[in-house]
């Protein structure tokens, strides 16, 4: 079996081995993970200068037809873009579980947090690996699980991150579960590599910007950041670190790359959009990050900002523009990993500075929350939900519910059985 393949899978090996420890073996299970981090780091860089070629399962011809079925949903393999994202994941991950192992005897983890850590891992690899874009977006549902998990908590704030956190993803994956079922079925291909759609035709701009909303939200592209801020403000150093600032914004901006580089082809338009929502993210993270008096909190809106210059040079669909953006995603993430993470208990409060007219109009709307999606749209359904649930006593909004669900997935099997 493939290095690519075997990677993920020693990773939820491990993983499923350390949920199986008492809770209260937490330098144990950090010393595990440390060693697994080094041994991926190790694996990922033998993938990166070994390249391997593309690894797919081959069954019996006297295997069940489904079996068979499966196959072209399981190929894996490395390219120039993908080993780049996969070596840094793999040189990140033994500094984070060192500083996880070094906060572990400051505050002992009451949880799983090494099980999701080595299982995050591998579902990074997975989905940098894989070639099918509806397993991308298989293994891209799975890796919310992870997020929610390590998002919430007994506090109130860390029930409100995880509840934020999940609902947030969960409807980009929605958004990219049709943007996916349209880019195959206008491509007649559901490969990474060869779909190739032009964003001037609007059914196909249409598919980009649904397929978008996976890499915003993850990225943290204003207004899908604010399960960043709750990160930032709720979680433990060690889970900032780990997703917000690493595997969630690696994976992210290759979904970004992967858009406007392989699946499709950007017209002025798109590039626009693109283009608008980067510069609002970095200036408006930078404005914030200004004025914010919490240096954790500085930092967090200093990492949004570096995702919205990350996406502008993605979007420039040059090579320049490419390496500028992994650069600018990467340096800033394993940085502000680092300074949470070993520098966390000396963080200094940041005097107030003094701000302009704009500084104060940009603070006071992002306090207000009317930059932040999830708090407008959650506004919006409440002003809906409360009125309908006093006249109908919850049963309507129930029944409409399940008739979308329901649509939903009769429109992804239709893409499944009679596309591919």
């Amino acid at each position: 079996m493939s290095v690519v393949v075997l990677l993920p899978i020693f990773s939820l090996i491990v993983s499923m081995f350390i949920v199986s420890l008492p809770l209260r073996t937490g330098l144990l299970k950090g010393q595990i993970t440390l060693a697994t981090s080094l041994l991926l780091m190790a694996g990922s860089w033998y993938i990166f200068l070994n390249p391997v070629d593309t690894w797919q399962p081959a069954f019996p011809p006297h295997y069940p037809d489904l079996l068979h079925a499966f196959v072209p949903f399981m190929i894996f393999s490395m390219d120039g873009i993908s080993g780049i994202l996969m070596i840094f994941t793999g040189t990140i991950l033994p500094v984070l579980a060192i500083g996880a192992y070094v906060y572990e005897k400051r505050s002992p983890s009451g949880d799983h947090f090494y099980a999701w850590f080595l299982l995050s891992a591998g579902l990074s690899f997975l989905i940098f690996s894989t070639h099918h874009i509806y397993t991308l977006l298989f293994i891209w549902g799975i890796a919310g699980i992870p997020l929610y998990m390590l998002a919430s908590g007994n506090t109130e704030g860390l029930a409100a991150t995880g509840k934020k956190t999940l609902i947030l993803f969960g409807s980009a994956h929605g958004l990219m579960a049709t943007g996916a079922v349209m880019a195959v079925a206008l491509s007649g291909s559901p490969f990474i590599d060869s779909i190739l759609l032009d964003t001037s035709v609007t059914l196909h701009r249409v598919s980009f910007l649904l397929l978008l909303a996976g890499g915003l939200m993850t990225t943290g592209i204003i207004p899908l950041h604010g399960w960043i801020f709750g990160f930032g403000k709720f979680a433990t150093s060690r889970t900032i670190a780990l997703m917000p600032l690493a595997l969630m914004r690696f994976t992210g901006i290759y979904l970004l790359i992967r858009l406007c580089h392989d699946l499709f082809i950007l017209d002025f338009y798109s590039k626009l959009i693109v283009y608008i929502l980067a510069s609002f993210t970095t200036f408006w993270g930078l404005a914030i990050g200004y004025t914010a008096k919490q240096t954790v909190i500085k930092m967090i809106y200093i990492h949004i900002a570096a995702g919205g210059l990350a996406l502008m040079g993605i979007a420039t669909v040059t090579t320049a523009g490419l390496i500028a953006a992994v650069s600018m995603a990467t340096g800033a993430s394993a940085i502000l990993s680092v300074r949470i993470l070993f520098y966390e208990p000396t963080l200094p409060q940041v005097g107030r500075k003094e701000e302009g007219w704009i500084l104060s109009v940009v603070n006071r709307l992002e306090n207000s929350g009317y930059t932040d999606l999830y708090h407008v749209a959650s506004k919006l359904v409440f002003s809906i939900h409360r009125p309908l649930s006093r006249l109908h006593d919850g049963v309507l909004q129930t029944y409409l519910v399940w008739v979308v669900a329901a649509l939903v997935i009769l429109f992804l099997l239709n893409g499944i059985l009679y596309g591919h």
